[in-house]
């Protein structure tokens, strides 16, 4: 509890968005996105995929951005990264670089069965 009268504890607004209705894709589609910045395990997410699943979908989204400076470098590892962790053939993984506004983020994640962010 605040003792000050001028402070007014406001709610985040939620936003309306249009998104696609949701679609079986007969096995689990699990959904994540980020820069290419420190604190993200891309590979946690395909890890725990494989221990609750044995057909699954990965995706990840990761845009190059300009203000990472080693942007491309950062992201050849994360992939050489997932890539070496993949152990069951019913994981598929896909990768993709395209920058989403937030509408358009919105929606991708919407397609997805779950989103997950391990951002430490």
């Amino acid at each position: 509890i605040l003792d000050n009268d001028n402070v007014y504890g406001f709610p985040r607004p939620i936003e309306n968005y249009e998104v696609d209705e949701y679609v079986d894709r007969g096995c689990p589609v699990i959904g994540t996105f980020g820069f290419a910045t420190d604190g993200k395990r891309w590979t946690e997410v395909v890890e725990l995929a494989q221990n609750d699943f044995d057909v699954a979908t990965v995706k990840i989204n990761i845009p190059f951005a300009t203000h990472v400076t080693d942007s491309w470098q950062r992201i050849q590892k994360i992939i050489s990264d997932i890539k070496s962790c993949i152990k069951k053939p019913g994981i598929k993984v896909e990768i993709t670089h395209n920058y989403m506004d937030k509408p358009e983020l919105v929606k991708w994640c919407s397609r997805n069965t779950i989103n997950y962010f391990p951002y430490y």
